[in-house]
């Protein structure tokens, strides 16, 4: 009977954390199911948002982050992506009202094809709680991979930066 009620109690403390953070879902993006994130919504050009979250964190955010960065690259690996252990990169630091964001770059190469994926990280500090929010372009040819790195990230940059800051509690 106890353990019942610490999973209904762990439960209701989840529900509650994930609760606390707004991540609106971005004009032309419809909502999908994908029951490992706590949204995924894709738009008519393939185009992903999604909305994660690793729940408490024992660590600080950077260590985590680090953690999270090197789980992604073994499953890279093992998915068969190539040129993984440069496809992760530091961007920048962002900050809004609430949040303080550390945003990362990705590029998923497999097939004579690249994605370049926004990876934002955070904590809620009143929860300690860890998110991640991602978007990604859809898939182009791999002969693309200079106007996917620049021109096209230059764009999806204004839209991780207004994402960003319509991040709320």
């Amino acid at each position: 009977m106890n353990d019942k009620i610490n999973d209904l109690v762990a439960k209701l403390n989840e529900n509650e954390f994930l609760s606390n953070v707004k991540v609106p879902i971005l004009d032309g993006f419809t909502q999908i199911q994908n029951p490992n994130t706590l949204f995924t919504a894709i738009n008519e050009d393939n185009y992903i948002e999604q909305f994660l979250s690793d729940g408490i964190i024992n660590e600080d955010l950077d260590t985590h982050i680090n953690n999270v960065i090197e789980d992604t690259k073994s499953a890279m690996k093992e998915a068969g992506i190539e040129e993984v252990d440069n496809s992760i990169k530091f961007l920048k630091n962002y900050k809004n009202n609430y949040f303080d964001f550390k945003v990362y770059t990705q590029d998923i190469i497999l097939n004579n094809r690249i994605i370049r994926q926004f990876n934002v990280y955070f904590i809620d500090k009143d929860t300690n709680a860890f998110y991640q929010v991602s978007l990604s372009t859809g898939p182009y040819e791999l002969d693309k991979k200079q106007y996917v790195q620049e021109d096209l990230s230059s764009n999806m940059i204004m839209t991780i930066n207004n994402l960003m800051d319509h991040i709320t509690k």
